[in-house]
């Protein structure tokens, strides 16, 4: 390929200057558009030799390699294995196994690790992703994880793609470009720049009419303008009047050189090409049949093909690029491609034997089809969602029988869903609308528009589907209505949630899973509906752990007991349903790294929700720390998988926190993504929750006037979550703000109202905030007596591991009410204990109305303002990391309370011993934010 290149100076500047900003501790992501041939990849290389000493990542999509999961992960991996010095660093994925088990959040953390490794070996790190476009979606995803996460690593991402490829990009990525990166548009060379590539081309001064019609016949592509100018029929007097050729392309190239190497080495190349970017040095060679590999190694290694990488484990042989991978395959006939395959199927085994089987069969094949159904039933058994899809969509492939072949591919998009993949799934969605209308068919559609944030589209889709669901079909019916129910659940309507999901369960005809599922629907239906003793009776209390479906269920009990004022029980219940299926599952813990919010092959959308549960749960008992990491990973996995219908819910949860500690800026900023996205994509929970935040800010900030107005809208919207009072802390700040606003007789009408539902469902927390609000409105009224008794009710309900804030609270009101009744040392008394407990908690805000409460008993608060202050350079989760570190906990258990793997954690830890300006645990521990 010639290395000419002309124009681009903006561009190329803005690189460089982007470059700089990496350099100097500012990570940082360029985003390079423009139509094939515009001169993207060339303008990557200008920059990449312009750079000068950086460690330079060069990987690439490509068309033939966009539906194998982790292709481009590969490349970059094996990248990483020999940037800059110190090249006997080992890949974590040098197994193979993560291309086919991988989840995304294991692989964006085994990315990240290696990008942070390479910034210590040879900063600053360049990683260009040419072709972006074309690029494999999870590696995007967990490109998107690991670039997301970087700190103050001297890293600069480029990625290149056409304009038609930016809307499939994952949105973390997009943002950081928009963030302070640069988008550069190319366009197509102007005459001038084509009259100069001419000339550097060697052929001489060309006259602007011939550099027009370059242009006009091209658009000005420097790819198709270099192959016209390299094109030897320029020279005929009457090229111009003939149509323009297209240029060479890259395979071409590749295959002349290859028809160059012996028959050993261009043999051994193709074995590889059919096993992967990185392959079995033995298994390559099998498939090749060599009994001697080492000489084509050797050739193939001066062609600059391939390479030859050792581990403790293994000899692998990888490509210097995929292209020259995908350049190959395009060479082989069918034929030879098909033999290829059917050697690399008899040199492997299991899953990879099987697909081998399929990529050598064009024909229908409902005997290869069967046992990819066989192995995509066992796939989706423990949770391999994504590997399922690939199984199913091949075996579709290969069907011969119309009927299962349309099976087979609804099913395979609905796997895609199931794992998360909704970008993927959508590339299906013409195909699946031009299948018979079936129930199965209906049941894909409303889910991808459901994922896509159409809740109104989705549930139309779905009830259609059940309707067309004859007597003839009574398993889709119950499937379609079990979806139903999930769907009226989430619009609030739990009384038809109820009602679908009685519907579903009745004729028994469910699987295992999917009688889980809907059990655990119609349980959370009846608990929003105030009936949630009875619905914990339908769960049942034992089970084997090791069923996807039993943990299904105690992941609902957890959410049942934080209803009901367990928050502890639900938290350790709802980490049981996030865990994978686990081979031993009847330990008490299981290990730290397993404890992912992703199943193996993807996301499941349900484990998000589970997590915001999980995020609510560590913020009810004060671990605002490990709330707030949580609930920060629950927005990033939404973005990196598109999953836009669940983010206003996360937004929401994600402001408890920062409102609490009186980061305004940041509790704002959530507060109205939250919101924003319930107005736009609707959802009870999402509306629902966004108030509640929005109530939950305005308490923290000391203004009752938004509190109602939050309040208001609530009431007025008729929410029917107002029957169970475990669900949300709304009604608390709401009598509060009534209070503080002298709308007293309103404030005890709401006080009365929740007393009344909390008492019937014993939800003690709420009572016990209820009662200390009657207390203050007592204190408010002058009747001293009932104010006292009112205070002693709520401590005497109050638990100190449920709803820390309250409880805290509580101390505080009866301080302030012994003060001013002169019972001076029982007000110091409970006003050293609110300030206490305000103080590990972070509650900035609390401790600040307290301190005149305690000057005036005489007494100085423990804490400075400051003394938190130290904690906003850290992020939500190098806080939840920190102060675990500071109470003695090890690495793996963290790992496991915040739902990551340990190296994510030493990851975080060692930001936080940056930023803190300290060396160790012990500092860590000394350092006065964190000591109580």
């Amino acid at each position: 390929m010639s290395t000419v290149f002309v124009g681009r100076r903006d561009e190329l500047a803005s690189l460089h200057g982007q470059l700089a900003r990496a350099a100097s501790g500012v990570p940082t992501v360029a985003l390079v558009e423009g139509i094939g041939g515009a001169g993207k990849s060339a303008l990557l290389d200008q920059c990449a030799a312009a750079a000068g000493s950086v460690a330079l990542l060069r990987v690439s999509g490509d068309a033939e390699e966009t539906g194998i999961a982790y292709g481009v992960l590969d490349q970059l991996l094996a990248a990483l294995d020999g940037s800059g010095p110190g090249t006997g660093h080992r890949s974590p994925r040098q197994d193979g196994t993560l291309v086919r088990s991988g989840d995304l959040q294991t692989t964006g953390e085994h990315l990240l690790g290696e990008l942070l490794q390479a910034t210590t070996r040879h900063p600053p790190v360049v990683l260009m992703v040419d072709d972006a476009h074309l690029a494999d979606r999870p590696s995007l995803a967990a490109l998107s994880f690991a670039v997301r996460r970087l700190q103050n690593e001297p890293v600069l991402t480029v990625l290149a793609v056409r304009p038609d490829g930016v809307a499939g990009l994952p949105a973390g990525l997009v943002k950081l470009v928009d963030a302070g990166g640069a988008r550069l548009e190319l366009g197509g060379l102007g005459v001038s720049e084509i009259r100069e590539l001419a000339a550097r081309f060697g052929r001489g001064r060309i006259s602007d009419r011939v550099a027009r019609r370059l242009q006009e016949h091209t658009a000005g592509s420097p790819l198709h303008v270099r192959a016209l100018l390299s094109d030897g029929r320029m020279d005929a007097p009457d090229w111009l009047a003939a149509p323009l050729p297209a240029p060479q392309r890259y395979a071409r190239l590749i295959a002349v050189q290859a028809a160059q190497l012996s028959a050993a080495a261009r043999g051994l190349a193709l074995a590889a090409s059919v096993l992967g970017f990185r392959s079995d040095l033995r298994v390559a060679a099998t498939v090749a049949r060599l009994e001697d590999p080492l000489s084509a190694v050797d050739e193939l290694h001066r062609s600059g093909f391939l390479r030859l990488v050792r581990t403790p484990e293994r000899t692998e042989l990888v490509f210097e690029h995929m292209l020259i991978r995908s350049a190959l395959l395009e060479d082989c006939g069918p034929a030879e491609l098909a033999a290829l395959h059917l050697a690399a199927a008899e040199a492997t085994s299991g899953a990879d034997a099987l697909f081998h089987r399929a990529q050598a069969t064009a024909a229908p094949d409902p005997r290869l089809a069967a046992d990819l159904l066989d192995l995509a039933r066992a796939d989706v058994a423990r949770g391999s969602w994504r590997t399922a899809a690939n199984a199913l969509l091949a075996a579709a492939r290969l069907e011969s029988d119309a009927d299962r072949r349309d099976s087979a591919l609804i099913r395979g998009v609905y796997a895609l869903l199931v794992a998360g993949d909704l970008a993927v799934a959508r590339s299906y969605r013409e195909l699946i609308a031009g299948l018979p209308p079936t129930p199965r068919r209906a049941q894909v559609e409303a889910l991808m528009a459901w994922q896509s944030g159409d809740f109104a589209e989705a549930e139309a889709v779905a009830v259609r589907g059940w309707s067309a669901a004859s007597e003839l079909e009574p398993l889709e019916r119950d499937r379609m209505a079990g979806l139903i129910a999930q769907m009226c659940i989430w619009q609030g309507r739990n009384v038809e949630a109820i009602e679908w999901s009685e519907a579903s369960l009745h004729s028994g005809l469910l699987d295992s899973r999917g009688q889980a599922m809907t059990l655990a629907t119609l349980v959370g239906a009846m608990a929003l509906e105030g009936r949630a003793p009875e619905a914990m009776r339908l769960l049942p209390t034992d089970g084997d752990l090791a069923d996807a479906g039993y943990r299904e269920l105690v992941g609902m009990r957890g959410i049942l007991e934080l209803l009901g004022d367990e928050p502890a029980g639900a938290a350790d219940r709802l980490r049981i349903r996030l865990r994978p299926n686990l081979a031993d599952h009847r330990r008490e813990k299981a290990p730290a790294e397993v404890l992912s919010a992703t199943g193996p092959d993807g996301i499941e959308p349900n484990k998000m929700m589970v997590l915001l549960f999980l995020a609510d749960a560590e913020f009810r008992r004060g671990r605002w720390d490990v709330s707030a990491a949580i609930a920060d990973q629950v927005l990033a996995l939404a973005e990196d998988t598109d999953q836009s219908w669940i983010m206003p819910w996360a937004h929401a949860q994600a402001a408890l926190v920062p409102a609490s500690r009186g980061q305004w800026s940041e509790a704002e900023a959530l507060l109205a993504a939250a919101e924003l996205g319930a107005a736009r994509l609707g959802g009870e929970f999402n509306c629902v929750y966004a108030a509640n935040a929005a109530a939950h800010l305005a308490a923290c900030r000391g203004q009752p006037d938004r509190v109602v107005a939050a309040a208001d809208r609530l009431r007025s919207a008729g929410t029917p979550f107002r029957k169970e009072p475990g669900m949300y802390c709304w009604p608390v700040h709401f009598a509060d703000a009534l209070l503080a606003l002298h709308r007293d007789a309103e404030a005890e009408a709401v006080i009365d109202e929740w007393s009344a539902t909390a008492q019937a469902l014993g939800r003690r927390s709420r009572l016990a905030a209820l009662s200390r609000v009657r207390g203050d409105l007592a204190v408010q009224r002058r009747d001293l007596s009932a104010a006292r008794a009112a205070y002693d009710v709520a401590l005497e309900l109050g638990d100190d591991d449920c709803e820390v804030l309250q409880r805290a609270m509580v101390f505080a009101s009866r301080g302030r009410f012994l003060r001013r009744r002169g019972e001076r040392r029982a007000a110091i008394s409970d006003l050293c204990e609110a300030e206490q407990r305000f103080r590990s908690l972070g509650a900035a805000p609390f401790l600040e109305n307290l301190r005149s409460e305690l000057a005036a008993c005489g007494v100085e608060a423990g804490t400075r303002a400051d003394d938190t202050g130290r904690l906003s350079a850290l992020t939500p989760q190098e806080n939840a990391v920190a102060r675990l570190v500071a109470a003695g906990r090890s690495n793996r258990e963290i790992a496991e309370l915040l739902v990551l793997s340990p190296k994510t954690v030493a990851y975080h830890l060692s930001h936080v011993y940056a930023k803190l300006g300290i060396r160790s645990r012990a500092e860590l521990a000394a350092s006065r934010p964190f000591t109580s």
